[in-house]
């Protein structure tokens, strides 16, 4: 898991692979939330003993305008929920892997502060952050990253408080 999970994309993603019966049935997708293959894909790995790779290209896109990817509905923070709930849960099996804890902390930092740069956008503008929670993410974005959120910060009146 440590070695693939930020590895790009296509690890992130369950339709990217074939399962044994039993590891699917020990993972179960978070219920109501979009982005849910970040949470799936990332306990497969946990749990897998064994990973093969083919470079076989054995996967085909169909687009469905009805369906997640494409409909109106947008849930950008989300990705954030699934992202806390995978944390939680890889943390109360037995992961203790304090580097690669941290470096899905920083993953958790990055998708709220992509929520928060959308405030440009009045149906997900953010009014007010918690001091702590404020702080939790300046600790845990880059640099570069942290002076994005404090200018954003005071591009959009946001209170810290």
């Amino acid at each position: 898991m440590k070695r693939y999970y930020f590895d790009g994309f296509l690890w992130k993603v369950v339709w990217n692979g074939l399962y044994k019966r039993e590891l699917a049935l020990k993972v179960e997708f978070p219920k109501g939330l979009y982005f849910e293959d970040n949470y799936a894909s990332g306990m497969y790995l946990f749990y897998a003993s064994r990973i093969m790779l083919i470079e076989d290209v054995l996967y085909y896109y169909r687009i469905n305008l009805s369906g997640i990817s494409k409909s109106g509905t947008k849930r950008p923070l989300d990705i954030a929920f699934v992202t806390e709930k995978l944390i939680v849960d890889l943390v109360n099996k037995g992961l203790n892997d304090i580097i690669f804890i941290n470096k899905l902390y920083g993953k958790l930092a990055r998708e709220i502060f992509h929520f928060i740069r959308l405030g440009k956008d009045n149906r997900f503008k953010l009014i007010k952050i918690d001091k702590s929670l404020f702080s939790w993410l300046c600790k845990n974005l880059t640099f570069r990253r942290h002076l994005i959120l404090r200018y954003l910060v005071l591009k959009y009146n946001i209170k810290i408080g």
